[in-house]
């Protein structure tokens, strides 16, 4: 499990914002031991940013998510073929929901593992 930005300040004995400017390269008025100890335990934690607030502040998001009734009819399986291909040329992260029947269920599909299924 990996740290957390509250967990990362509360073992520097800083608040959260002090940290958070730390490590976005916002120094301010830390000094630079400060700034040492916080870069220091993050990298011995093996601290990393969450992008999410980053891609909610943006209103974009590199990932692509599809709904789709049914796997196994011919026109959705091309369509998710053909869009899979195109992912996996745009490097996309993306995920599969299947929303009804037996197989209903969230399955974790790599871009790249449906290639030339269509």
């Amino acid at each position: 499990m990996s740290v957390t930005l509250r967990q990362l300040s509360d073992g520097c004995g800083l608040v959260r914002s002090a940290v958070a400017n730390i490590l976005s390269s916002q120094f301010g008025a830390f000094s630079p031991k400060t700034r040492e100890r916080v870069l220091a335990t993050s990298r011995r934690h093996g601290y990393a940013p969450s992008r999410l607030p980053g891609f909610l502040r943006q209103r974009h998001t590199p990932a692509v998510a599809v709904l789709v009734p049914e796997l196994t009819h011919q026109f959705y399986a091309k369509l998710l073929s053909a869009l899979c291909n195109k992912l996996g040329k745009m490097k996309k992260a993306w995920g599969l929901l299947l929303t009804g029947g037996p197989h209903s269920g969230q399955l974790p599909i790599k871009a790249n593992s449906l290639k030339g299924t269509g």
